[in-house]
């Protein structure tokens, strides 16, 4: 009932199974006969499982729909930057570091003021 070794195990791996074997040997009808039981209904339930094709595709499709929502999400309008109209560009920083430009920075509220009315007349 119970295989062979292949001669390979450790002590302790020889113990179990002799220990194992004994134990089997010593059960009483019933008790084999409800075992049987048990294993055949574990064996029905093992082929009723679905197949390999089916587990891997599963997960696959999970990973497809996590790939397309995530391009959805980035190519979605919500997601775009917007522009604030009224902040400093990197590129503007070259002008106010200019030693050249002090003159600019003395009247900048001036210039606000100017950008503000030419966008208002627009």
């Amino acid at each position: 009932m119970v295989s062979q070794g292949d001669g390979n195990e450790t002590r302790f791996e020889q113990r179990a199974r002799e220990t194992f074997e004994a134990s089997v040997a010593n059960l009483d009808g019933h008790t084999r006969s409800r075992l049987n039981q048990a294993r055949q209904q574990a064996l029905a339930v093992a082929a009723k499982r679905p197949h390999k094709w089916m587990r891997t595709l599963v997960p696959a499709t999970g990973l497809a729909t996590a790939a397309l929502l995530a391009v959805m999400l980035q190519l979605s309008p919500a997601s775009k930057v917007q522009r604030n109209p009224d902040a400093v560009a990197l590129e503007d920083l070259d002008i106010v570091s200019d030693a050249d430009n002090v003159d600019l920075m003395q009247d900048i509220d001036f210039y606000a003021w100017m950008s503000q009315g030419d966008a208002s007349a627009q």
